[in-house]
């Protein structure tokens, strides 16, 4: 029930996840102006905003312009969602989600922008590095591993 529940924050996240992909190579603010239609510069609405339900009763159109909203759109959230409903089943409630999940959303994010715009962007990558490094020494503190797990003979062998 609770991966459900992380599959559908996962929807929204999948939301802003396209306003990311959308504005990041042109280097335009992810919070000004609020989500529009990039045709025709509407403001969307609420209900416009909610994920997969909107694209599918918009059928992929603008409500105002008509212009074609991209698929991408819906399979980003779609991806997400489903995503953050597979983290949760395998990994559970964990220090580990965290970061498993934000890094999911960082890559998914330079796949899209990359397939788009053959494009990776530092922008994205350098915090993403950044997260890592501080991410690696706070691992050992909540959960401490011990260093034979990650000798060779112990990752060929699956011993733990």
């Amino acid at each position: 029930m609770l991966a459900l529940v992380y599959g559908v924050f996962g929807l929204v996240v999948g939301s802003f996840l396209n306003v990311v992909i959308d504005r990041a190579p042109d280097k335009e603010s992810l919070l000004n102006p609020p989500s529009c239609c990039p045709f025709c510069g509407r403001r969307l609405t609420p209900q416009e905003l909610v994920p997969i339900w909107s694209y599918v009763v918009l059928k992929g159109r603008c409500r105002t312009c008509g212009s074609q909203i991209p698929l991408r759109v819906l399979l980003v959230e779609i991806s997400t969602g489903l995503l953050f409903a597979f983290l949760w089943q395998v990994i559970g409630p964990c220090f580990q989600l965290g970061l498993y999940t934000i890094y999911s959303c960082i890559l998914l994010v330079i796949t899209v922008i990359d397939l788009e715009h053959k494009l990776v962007l530092n922008a994205i990558i350098l915090p993403a590095i950044v997260l890592a490094l501080l991410a690696i020494p706070l691992q050992y503190l909540v959960k401490p591993t011990p260093l034979s797990h990650y000798a060779l003979p112990y990752l060929l062998l699956g011993k733990t």
